[in-house]
């Protein structure tokens, strides 16, 4: 069992090339009817929903391409988008500060023979960093279905990739 992640990631060996699946990703990113919109680089791709359904908790999926044994293989992260994470990240950072200062003003106090009130800081702390980590899983489960479009989206252009390489003569359906 596998335990749960602030940010799931995939890997993934992909039946054709690299540059097939991000020369399909880039066509299909151009198809204005897309349930996304995304940036293709020649060994990465950046992944994001539509500006009309992104809310809050919108995920945003960032992929790289690599080669391993003569294979392509793709590396996918679903994480909230860059400026949540920011403030996810700086969140955690204020309660270990908030934390280190309550033990050490705790530790003072203790030390000199006073009640350390101050622990109650780091209490405050961990109450934080837990909210912190709980909004992370409420926030996945409400962008469910958004990461189950991008992850189709992906799917079906690793899809048309391979099709094409096949039949070059197939078209986009």
């Amino acid at each position: 069992m596998s335990r749960p992640r602030i940010r799931p990631t995939f890997e993934e060996t992909l039946p054709t090339s690299i540059a097939r699946v991000t020369s399909e990703l880039i066509d299909a990113l151009k198809d204005e009817h897309a349930p996304v919109r995304g940036k293709v680089g020649r060994l990465s791709a950046e992944i994001v929903i539509v500006r009309a359904e992104r809310v809050f908790w919108s995920p945003h999926l960032s992929l790289a391409f690599d080669e391993r044994d003569g294979r392509a293989i793709m590396f996918g992260r679903f994480s909230p988008h860059p400026s949540v994470w920011s403030g996810f990240v700086a969140s955690y950072a204020l309660f270990a500060i908030i934390a280190i200062c309550g033990s050490i003003g705790g530790y003072s106090q203790w030390s000199i023979g006073q009640r350390p009130t101050a622990l109650y800081a780091v209490l405050m702390a961990m109450v934080g960093f837990g909210t912190s980590y709980g909004a992370a899983f409420i926030g996945q489960s409400m962008a469910l279905d958004q990461v189950y479009a991008m992850r189709h989206f992906v799917d079906r252009c690793i899809e048309r990739a391979s099709e094409r390489e096949h039949d070059p003569t197939a078209t986009a359906s």
